[in-house]
């Protein structure tokens, strides 16, 4: 795999050496068994070729009957609940067992309740070779990003039936904690524990302390297994920050311009995975799906591009390819001088030397011609405009309201984020008099209006109060808006669709710099006041790189002028921790209801400009038209029994 960086590093390494424990004979080979999560765990970590390179013939589904295997050891490894215990105990009980041994890795550390079961299945004991705890329950999503697959969070955690106690709470709030302790114990990390404060989210009761009990639970679960764990490191050897998705809920619903974040937005991919039709050798269509990821090296390139410059970096691309090659020379002669999307599908198949870098080329081609096809068919330009202008604070409901009216292209989907921008930025505002108005003159649903008043349940204040205890939406109160508008003619933009950032920005700013405040971010346990010294020591060291700042390096980011190396940002460095940079402090930031792609590739650049490993964790990746349906069932939650 060509995947770098610490979080698919440390996965890949993870289960190498699991399998690698299996190893009785030379050449025997083995059967993995695995449940549905622990499929998503491993898949996102390692290539069925890189199993089979460790001696496994054959990969099975733990809830399927199988066929008896008794000449083989399996290898199991599923999440430690007592009906996957169950089944493994099935599996050696009866007349014939269906496996010669077994290697039982568990993704976290089983209950007492789950080993009671292993143990009294004598077969099963007699038949054990391994038997442990694998701290590996997360899904790489790219080298610096995991999820913990929970999703279902945001509402179980923030919907309008949440209550103190109730059992799906609970355990969503554990199984998120146990997850996220993997990470830390993967890694080998101990971290210093900080949350966002319940004073500065704008929430009430059980909401309000989400991602204080996340952290204080990860924190129990580490301090516990201190001193057990040989791979893990002493009490701040690396930091954690546990936010919530109200933070900044304008960065899930914005228009993102970059490549990657298009694709996941207009495109709707889902794991990504592109479909797209190709032409036949006989000359049928027919459809094709392809996974895009770090194994691309042109994905690699163009993923955090712009779209603007993405398209510019494959027109040059196809330019040198046809200016060096005769058969493309021909093709580009007899069509006015261009080639399309069609005539590069049949360079394909008429130049098999270049058959693997034609094939990602006319991929991603397709991908930035369909991406354009959308954007000028639903006007999105001019949507995203605007969102630009009302989170800085230059436009008003009633430039709302104008263009909605003007545009009868416009989805309801598009009219719910315009407004959802408005009311996250503009808080108090919306009136029944107000509602009434944008129901009527901008044809939003009842339906659709709960979107915006679920925003509530964010920490957002959407509906206008007798007295004002808005919520503090940034690090920095503004003047006007909530976005602070970038200063001096550096930072000028040569993409007006770019000026947004995330909050997480100033949040990843602040603790470079020594300076997030721990009245709105708390430690779970403070360190003391000498280590504290060091840190801040440690911190100013690492702000010396030549910037002063992440903020002078963002316009940097959407400038046209984008060096070849700025594309792969992910650390491919030797260290004893994983990933780790030589006198920088790895900081993990842990958002509880779905990370953005924008904050995916924040967490990029700022890791590359700041020199430092930063990790962004969530309880699940979301695109706008997932979370627009997670805010609307907040206040349709029901109880959800988890399966884990």
């Amino acid at each position: 795999m060509s995947q770098t960086g610490s979080v698919a590093k440390c996965a890949r390494k993870r289960v190498e050496e699991l399998l690698d424990k299996c190893v009785s004979k030379e050449g025997e080979w083995k059967v993995l068994i695995l449940d549905q999560f622990a499929v998503k765990v491993v898949s996102s970590a390692v290539t069925m070729s890189d199993i089979m390179e460790q001696g496994v013939s054959l990969v099975e589904d733990l809830r399927k009957k199988r066929e008896p295997l008794p000449k083989l050891e399996a290898v199991y490894f599923v999440a430690p609940t007592l009906d996957n215990a169950k089944m493994i105990c099935q599996d050696f009980e009866g007349k014939t067992q269906l496996y010669k041994a077994a290697h039982v890795f568990f993704t976290s550390m089983p209950s007492a309740t789950v080993m009671q079961k292993i143990k009294s299945c004598k077969k099963l004991v007699s038949s054990l070779r391994n038997l442990q705890d694998a701290n590996l329950e997360f899904e790489v999503v790219d080298s610096r990003t995991f999820v913990t697959e929970n999703e279902e969070a945001l509402g179980l955690l923030y919907g309008e039936g949440t209550e103190e106690g109730s059992p799906s709470t609970d355990r969503e709030v554990k199984a998120i904690a146990r997850r996220l302790a993997t990470l830390c114990l993967s890694l080998g990390e101990f971290p210093y524990i900080r949350f966002r404060s319940p004073q500065g989210s704008g929430l009430a009761g059980l909401r309000a302390h989400v991602p204080g009990r996340i952290a204080s639970a990860v924190h129990e679960i580490l301090s516990n297994l201190s001193g057990k764990v040989d791979q893990l490191a002493g009490q701040g050897s690396s930091d954690l920050i546990v936010l919530d998705r109200g933070i900044d809920p304008v960065a899930a619903v914005i228009h993102e311009w970059t490549y990657e974040a298009m694709c996941h937005d207009i495109l709707d991919m889902k794991s990504n995975v592109y479909t797209y039709e190709v032409e036949t050798n006989g000359g049928k269509m027919e459809q094709k799906e392809v996974i895009l990821s770090e194994n691309d090296p042109l994905w690699l390139e163009l993923r955090h591009l712009h779209i603007g410059d993405a398209s510019l970096r494959l027109n040059q691309k196809m330019a040198q390819f046809s200016g060096t090659n005769k058969a493309a020379k021909a093709r580009r002669n007899g069509s006015d001088g261009l080639i399309d999307t069609k005539d590069l599908k049949g360079l394909v198949q008429s130049l098999p030397e270049y058959r693997d870098q034609l094939s990602r080329l006319a991929l991603h081609i397709d991908i930035a011609t369909a991406l354009n096809a959308r954007v000028r068919k639903y006007r999105l330009d001019e949507i995203g405009t605007l969102e630009q202008e009302v989170v800085h604070g230059d436009a008003t409901s009633k430039d709302i309201m104008s263009l909605i009216q003007s545009m009868p292209e416009i989805t309801s989907s598009d009219k719910i984020r315009l407004l959802m921008c408005y009311v996250s930025t503009h808080q108090e505002r919306l009136d029944n008099a107000r509602r009434q108005l944008w129901s009527s003159a901008m044809q939003v649903s009842a339906e659709e209006m709960v979107c915006l008043q679920n925003l509530e349940c964010l920490g957002v204040a959407v509906s206008k109060r007798e007295t004002s205890d808005r919520m503090k939406f940034s690090l920095r109160k503004p003047k006007k808006g909530v976005r602070r508008e970038k200063v001096g003619a550096d930072n000028e933009s040569s993409w007006q669709l770019s000026r947004f950032v995330p909050i997480l920005s100033d949040v990843i700013e602040e603790v470079d710099k020594g300076a997030l405040s721990s009245e709105d971010y708390p430690y779970v346990q403070a360190p003391s006041t000498s280590r504290v010294g060091a840190r801040s020591q440690d911190q100013k060291s690492s702000s010396l790189s030549g910037i002063s700042s992440a903020r002078s390096v963002r316009s940097t980011w959407t400038k046209r002028t984008i060096s070849s190396g700025d594309n792969n940002s992910s650390l491919d460095v030797s260290h004893a921790g994983i990933g780790r940079v030589p006198g920088k402090r790895r900081l993990i930031v842990f958002i509880v209801g779905g990370a953005t792609y924008s904050e995916m590739r924040l967490v990029h650049k700022l890791s590359q400009y700041l020199g430092r490993e930063i990790i962004l964790g969530s309880t699940s990746m979301v695109n706008p038209s997932s979370f627009l349906q997670h805010v609307h069932s907040l206040t349709e939650m029901e109880d959800v029994s988890l399966s884990l």
